[in-house]
């Protein structure tokens, strides 16, 4: 088994995320932007539409995935790596405005696309990460976290395609 996370035992900590971990982070980062700058397009005025909404799938695969974004802070508080929690915060962030400007009808579409395609490209750098560090967490092997993340690529892939057709 490779690196692991920090064990609740220890204090708050800094990990030693190497070039792919913190390109992971920064390209990620981008994605969060991108949520916040759709969020702040809309009108405030614009009402809610999930019913009618015409990207009603996208609207609940982004909010799958937010809720999702904002159960990793607990994970990451419980793990005490500064960064992982700081970014797992900015991620629910950039998740929940994107998911409102999606939920407002958004008209600019492409700030959704692009949203995802960070997040895949962070994934991808993930993916190298885990390849050349070892780095497993909760438990799991390698394998298993690879397998996680080119299922969270797979997911977001779907999320843009949505969006596109």
């Amino acid at each position: 088994m490779g690196q692991s996370a920090v064990t609740p035992t220890q204090g708050f900590t800094f990990g030693a995320w190497g070039f792919w971990g913190w390109a992971e982070t920064v390209i990620k980062l981008v994605a969060v932007v991108i949520g916040v700058i759709a969020f702040l397009g809309i009108a405030s005025a614009a009402p809610f539409v999930i019913g009618g909404n015409p990207e009603l799938g996208a609207v609940i695969l982004l909010g799958l995935l937010t809720i999702i974004s904002v159960v990793v802070i607990f994970g990451r508080l419980a793990a005490r790596e500064i960064v992982s929690i700081a970014f797992a915060i900015a991620s629910a962030i950039g998740h929940i405005a994107l998911w409102i400007a999606l939920a407002r009808v958004t008209t600019q579409p492409e700030l959704v696309i692009l949203f995802a395609v960070f997040i895949i490209l962070g994934n991808l750098a993930k993916a190298r990460f885990l390849t050349v560090s070892g780095y497993t967490e909760m438990g799991q092997d390698t394998a298993g976290m690879l397998r996680f993340n080119w299922g969270l690529i797979a997911i977001y892939g779907l999320l843009a395609i949505m969006i596109v057709i």
